[in-house]
């Protein structure tokens, strides 16, 4: 008697009674079933390659500003490629890193947009601005009000001369 084979009673004694057949699929069906699946493969592999550029680039322009001690444009542009557009923003607000200008590249995903932005310092006398630091999210800008009040809460704790 076969393993998956069930008896059941009967009038003569027990029966055996065969185990239901498996329904075939059908070819338009697995067609579609297996269609379905290459294309999730396929965007999951696309988004994989862009967060894989945009991170080797991140990676290597933050490494580039913290290694060397003033790191120019050229060099900083050459590192961070790939991505689909660059907006720039000059004469940035007060902030945190006295940056005076700001480069914003977007590297586009399927699911999710990444972003890296680019920190000048002032120009002086014509000579291409320093790179002072590449950022996977924007800095905070500070009112005038703000920025004041924050030298002063840094020197409140400080004796006087």
């Amino acid at each position: 008697m076969p393993p998956d084979a069930a008896r059941s009673p009967g009038a003569f004694g027990p029966e055996l009674i065969a185990p239901p057949k498996k329904k075939r699929r059908s070819s338009v069906e697995r067609a579609v079933v297996w269609t379905v699946i290459a294309v999730l493969l396929v965007l999951v592999l696309v988004e994989l390659r862009h967060a894989r550029i945009f991170d080797s680039c991140l990676t290597a322009g933050v490494d580039a500003v913290n290694q060397k001690v003033s790191v120019s444009e050229a060099e900083i542009k050459t590192m961070i490629t790939g991505y689909s557009e660059v907006e720039e923003k000059k004469d940035l607000p007060m902030n945190q890193l006295s940056a005076s200008r700001e480069e914003k590249y977007t590297y586009p995903g399927l699911f999710k947009d990444r972003f890296i932005y680019v920190y000048y310092g002032v120009v002086r006398d014509n000579e291409p601005a320093d790179v002072l630091a590449v950022l996977p999210e924007a800095i905070q800008f500070f009112s005038k009000e703000e920025f004041m009040g924050l030298g002063a809460a840094a020197g409140a704790g400080m004796p006087p001369p």
